[in-house]
């Protein structure tokens, strides 16, 4: 019994999950395939197995990922640790920090995957549980400001107007 892959193993620059059906549909016959540059592996993934196949890229940390997710141990201590990790500004950060321990520096390949914008942080939206369950570590004003006014509710009673770590507050301030 075959898996269907529904979802790409990460998001990845260059990726082709969603184009990897009319892709695959245009090979010829073969007994050998190669992914020369492999990101995401979503062809290969997607594609009937072959009597031999190969995969490359130069990003190390790709690699280190499917090294990690072929492992089943190593591949259930990542979906663990992944499941624990936060959406938060801090920890996007840290995830640019080098490690030499393979499941965290898989982990860390995925939330710079999923919690980044742009080619090699490619975002699904803002549709899913994750992005508005987050955690950030910002002033209370400036987190108000960053999300969406017509659908973002702030309720937390404001105290009398003193001096805080973060801001002087006015009643005015908490509407």
């Amino acid at each position: 019994m075959s898996t269907v892959i529904k979802h790409p193993a990460i998001r990845y620059h260059g990726g082709k999950f969603r184009l990897a059906s009319w892709i695959i549909s245009h090979f010829p016959d073969h007994r050998c395939y190669v992914e020369p540059f492999g990101g995401a592996a979503s062809v290969l993934l997607k594609k009937k197995q072959s009597e031999a196949e190969v995969y490359n890229d130069l990003d190390g940390d790709v690699v280190n990922l499917f090294r990690v997710l072929r492992d089943p141990v190593s591949s259930q201590a990542l979906i663990d640790a992944c499941a624990l990790t936060p959406y938060s500004r801090v920890e996007f950060r840290c995830a640019y920090e080098p490690t030499d321990d393979p499941i965290e520096k898989a982990r860390r390949l995925i939330v710079r995957a999923t919690m980044g914008f742009g080619s090699a942080g490619a975002t699904k939206g803002c549709g899913s549980l994750a992005y508005w369950w987050r955690i950030e570590m910002l002033s209370n004003a400036c987190v108000i400001m960053i999300l969406p006014p017509p659908c973002t509710l702030s309720i937390h009673p404001m105290f009398t107007i003193h001096e805080s770590a973060y801001l002087k507050i006015t009643p005015t301030d908490s509407r």
